[in-house]
């Protein structure tokens, strides 16, 4: 073997070695993309899957949020019916005022409640009726 064949034999050892690096480089460098992309795509679903559930419970807070608003709406409105009623009526009801009689041993006396009073007892005890009556059905 002459040096010129050990010269060629050095390169071509060279070049197998440098090939191998390049071959494990490679598959080195592949196996790194493999994970990141592993990687990204699960971070990528994590944050998509908690962006779903925070928009699902964000939807359900304004729902149920308009849901007690209209609540209180119709609610407000029902008193305000209500309300309406009873004005309505109140002249009547204060024709009825009943008197109440105080009785001495010298004198009887009938004197009529206070109209507020009586007012606001008759709207307390006929209310609930009331209402039955507007929102039957």
């Amino acid at each position: 073997m002459g040096l010129e064949d050990i010269l060629k034999r050095i390169a071509q050892d060279i070049q197998e070695k440098r090939n191998t690096i390049l071959d494990q480089a490679e598959k080195e460098r592949e196996r790194i993309i493999k994970e990141a992309k592993e990687k990204a795509k699960a971070l990528f679903d994590q944050i998509l899957l908690e962006a779903e559930t925070e928009a699902k419970q964000e939807l359900e807070r304004l729902t149920i949020k308009e849901k007690l608003e209209a609540q209180k709406e119709i609610l407000a409105f029902k008193r305000k019916l209500l309300d309406e009623v009873f004005e309505k009526v109140k002249d009547r009801l204060i024709q009825r005022v009943p008197k109440k009689r105080i009785i001495t041993l010298d004198k009887e006396i009938e004197q009529e409640l206070e109209k507020d009073r009586f007012l606001a007892e008759v709207k307390l005890r006929l209310e609930p009726e009331v209402a039955k009556l507007l929102w039957q059905g």
